[in-house]
C-alpha cells in the first residue's frame, strides 16, 4: 500500500459518500448523487447510509482506478456558529475517487490528528487487510 491508499482507507471508513460541506455545518448531496437518489432526505442518518452502502457495493463490483484516482486533500471550511457569531472553521479532509468503469464517488470526513507514528506502523498489517477487503483489491496492490 503507497500512501495515497491508506489516505483513501481512512476516507472510505471514516467519511461520507456522496456529500460535500455545507455552510451549516453539515453535508450536502452532490449533484452526481441527487441523480442516484432523487428521493434522498438530508435530515436522515438513513439517506446517508444508503448513498455510503450504495457507493461501497460500486467499489467492490467495479474496483478503483488507482491511476486516475488522486490522493484526497484537505480544505478548511466555515460553518454557520450562530446568528450573532463569527463563522466556525473545520478541516476536512475531501476526494474524488475513480472506479474502473470511470463513474466518480466524492468523498468527506473531518480531519483527524495522528498523535502516535507508532501505533499508526503497528496498525499497518490490519490496514493492508482491510484495504483488500474493502477495495476488493487482491493484497494492496498500486
Amino acid at each position: 500500500m503507497d500512501a495515497k491508499q491508506y489516505a483513501w482507507l481512512y476516507l472510505v471508513e471514516n467519511g461520507y459518500a456522496g456529500v460535500s460541506t455545507s455552510y451549516y455545518g453539515g453535508y450536502d448531496l452532490t449533484e452526481e448523487a441527487y441523480k442516484r437518489f432523487p428521493d434522498f432526505n438530508k435530515y436522515s442518518a438513513v439517506g446517508l447510509d444508503k448513498v455510503r452502502d450504495s457507493y461501497l457495493r460500486d467499489i467492490k463490483k467495479h474496483g478503483v482506478d488507482w491511476k486516475k484516482t488522486a490522493s484526497p486533500d484537505s480544505d478548511m471550511v466555515s460553518y454557520f456558529n450562530g446568528t450573532f457569531a463569527d463563522p466556525g472553521k473545520k478541516e476536512t479532509i475531501r476526494g474524488t475517487l475513480v472506479l474502473k468503469d470511470g463513474s466518480k464517488q466524492t468523498w468527506v470526513a473531518d480531519k483527524i490528528d495522528i498523535s502516535n507514528v507508532f501505533e499508526l506502523m503497528a496498525m499497518a498489517d490490519a490496514a493492508k487487510v482491510k484495504f483488500a477487503k474493502l477495495f476488493n483489491e487482491k493484497g494492496a496492490k498500486k
